[in-house]
């Protein structure tokens, strides 16, 4: 649940409650995996665990036995424990860069259109007509070389 997809408040509402009714339901999967293993539920890997009740999915129907497909994906998530890992750290950061462009908030045919008219229409920028540009054409950069001090 790195960021949340819904624009609107009801549907943003509805996603998280979805995220957490999908992580209680692995957790809960994790204590009774760990309880019939003895083993504590911290200890058995979450990340695992998921993987493992999306690849037994599949198999959901093509097995008859319900009974027997839930003591099978119990018994394959205990085995998902984690090593010993001392002095592990996971410091908290941000995983996701910022993109140095806007959001894209129209269709991508009117940004098509709009590029297309900027690139064709008026063409490519010449060298020096820049505002951004340190050198304007005016000024050649052999003058600007000389009025620059000496070190």
């Amino acid at each position: 649940m790195d960021h949340l997809r819904c624009k609107t408040p009801h549907r943003v509402h509805n996603e998280f409650y979805m995220h957490m009714l999908a992580y209680n339901l692995i957790r809960k999967t994790i204590a009774i995996a760990a309880a019939q293993r003895s083993v504590l539920p911290y200890q058995i890997s979450f990340k695992g665990a998921l993987q493992t009740r999306m690849n037994f999915l599949a198999s959901l129907h093509v097995d008859t036995d319900l009974d027997q497909w839930c003591i099978r994906l119990l018994s394959a998530i205990a085995s998902e424990e984690i090593g010993n890992r001392p002095d592990r750290v996971e410091p908290r950061v941000k995983k996701r860069r910022p993109k140095p462009y806007d959001a894209m908030t129209k269709p991508r045919s009117e940004y098509k259109k709009a590029y297309r008219r900027r690139t064709y229409i008026k063409g490519p920028v010449p060298f020096g007509s820049d505002p951004k540009d340190p050198l304007p054409i005016s000024i050649s950069r052999s003058k600007a070389m000389q009025s620059m001090p000496n070190d």
